[in-house]
């Protein structure tokens, strides 16, 4: 079918980029889930052979590998058809300690130091969406900065908003890179990344997730030196 109209168009190729995208993700799980079930089962049987111990390890990383970038993908096609949010009042400080915990699991990459302003209101949002936006964040601060380096949240009121900024002392971006961060599968390619792995989708949920909470996404760069990703989201409650 031909479309004249150039909108009309789009739209068509929208809906089948994200019946595309849903088909393929659905498709993939049952195979990813049994080739992770079929590794762990072989990785509990004791072996002496180191090769075959490695060769499992690896079935068992790359298809948690695939399996994220499964998710992602179905995440981000159900953000650009404008998936309601689960909103709910959360204490933000005690929040983000639970959403570092991961990080924190030994061996410790990183220090993380996480100073939140006092008397903060409540934030109204989904918690577990926005909690894959900020762990993406600060995954990327982890995989781009030197170990044993600080990473830094802060949080703070400005006006009405509550903002989160997350920092590091990494690499840095090239600053004609930072307009295409939201695209996805963009990554900023240069000698400094080289080897570091990654999809280009991270970001680009980022900027969705904060977007469908009607909040902002600013990045502050300089390379070298390190980055600062700030989101700023506006659904303070007052306490009671």
């Amino acid at each position: 079918m031909r479309f004249k109209d150039p909108i009309l168009r789009q739209e068509a190729l929208n809906r089948i980029k994200d019946e595309l995208v849903s088909l393929t993700t659905h498709d993939l799980a049952h195979p990813l889930t049994a080739l992770r079930d079929l590794a762990d089962l072989l990785l509990n049987c004791p072996t002496d052979d180191a090769d075959l111990q490695s060769f499992l390890d690896l079935i068992r990383s790359e298809s948690d590998g695939l399996a994220g970038l499964a998710d992602d993908l179905l995440l981000l096609s159900t953000l650009e058809q404008g998936r309601p949010l689960a909103l709910a009042p959360v204490e933000i400080d005690e929040w983000l300690r639970e959403v570092l915990v991961p990080f924190h699991h030994p061996p410790m990459s990183h220090r993380f130091q996480l100073l939140a302003a006092p008397g903060l209101p409540l934030l109204n949002v989904d918690p577990s969406l926005l909690q894959r936006a900020i762990t993406h964040i600060v995954g990327n601060a982890v995989k781009y900065a030197p170990r044993k380096s600080a990473i830094r949240i802060y949080v703070h009121q400005v006006g009405e908003a509550l903002q989160i900024e997350i920092g590091d002392d990494g690499v840095g971006i090239p600053v004609d890179h930072i307009p295409n961060l939201g695209r996805p599968f963009y990554r900023v390619k240069c000698e400094e990344t080289l080897g570091i792995p990654g999809t280009g989708l991270g970001l680009a949920l980022v900027y969705r997730i904060v977007l469908a909470h009607q909040g902002q996404v600013t990045i502050d760069s300089r390379v070298g030196e390190g980055t600062t990703v700030t989101v700023r989201l506006f659904g303070c409650v007052p306490r009671d």
